[in-house]
């Protein structure tokens, strides 16, 4: 009666009711919660009609962004569970995997990075020249801090509009005397 009456609101907005599933547990962005013999058990969820897509392990991207997704989703799963879930492991273990990341130890690396430094904003083109950057840039204790920019993808440079803008010489720009226009 209560959700007849609020979807006669507006014909724009639809109002449900979601139903706990078989097990209990009812979404809510992204848990599942249950309430069991006075206890909360909170899990990670993920929508079934969310796609499992996340930065490939094999795409141009400097290690320490693969790994510092990786982590951050591991975290999430974690911050998220009050406790251990074997669908919930299973879930990020089958994610990652489509995703091309294995259970083998990669060491990741983080750019040179002094507080307070200048950005150096440099084009990322394979792992190992970022890393004698780096390396170079370390050593001479430079204050900067190392900023690698993934290489242009197709559809950034099909909807660059950058090619087609011109540049312009010096411009003077002139001030406006202060005069009252309005009283």
């Amino acid at each position: 009666m209560l959700l007849e009456s609020l979807n006669t609101c507006d014909p724009n907005i639809r109002f449900m009711v979601e139903s706990p599933d078989d097990k209990g547990f009812l979404p809510f962005l992204n848990a599942k919660i249950r309430i069991s013999h006075g206890t909360k058990q909170i899990m990670w969820y993920k929508k079934p009609q969310s796609r499992n897509i996340m930065l490939h392990s094999q795409s141009a991207h400097p290690l320490h962004v693969e790994a510092n997704m990786v982590r951050n989703l591991i975290r999430t799963k974690r911050r998220i569970c009050n406790q251990d879930f074997t669908e919930v492991e299973e879930k990020v273990a089958q994610i990652l995997e489509e995703n091309g990341y294995t259970k083998s130890e990669h060491t990741s690396w983080r750019p040179f990075f002094v507080p307070g430094g200048f950005p150096l904003v440099l084009s990322y083109v394979n792992e190992q020249n970022a890393k004698d950057v780096n390396r170079i840039v370390k050593a001479a204790n430079l204050p900067i801090k190392l900023v690698f920019r993934p290489p242009a993808n197709l559809k950034s440079l099909l909807t660059s509009t950058r090619i087609y803008e011109e540049k312009c010489g010096e411009i003077t720009v002139l001030t406006a005397p202060k005069t009252r226009y309005f009283s």
